[in-house]
């Protein structure tokens, strides 16, 4: 990946869905449900996660908040 590639950041928008394959192989799919700012002004990502199996079963569903640096990172 070269530098440029590196400091390109998302465009997070509620509503949009983002998705990875976790280190056990199953696949989590988050969807952005809003976006505040805690105490000190820093963002974070309210989102639904749902987890998949390999094979297509859903096996967890659940709501998360994550800063936004730290969605960005996970789900990049």
């Amino acid at each position: 990946m070269n530098d440029e590639a590196k400091n390109v950041r998302f465009s997070l928008k509620i509503g949009s869905s983002y998705q990875r394959v976790n280190n056990s192989g199953n696949k989590e799919v988050a969807l952005i449900k809003a976006m505040t700012r805690d105490n000190l002004g820093l963002p974070h990502v309210h989102y639904s996660l749902k987890v998949f199996t390999p094979s297509g079963v859903g096996v967890v569903s659940d709501n998360r908040v994550l800063s936004c640096k730290m969605f960005e990172k996970t789900f990049s």
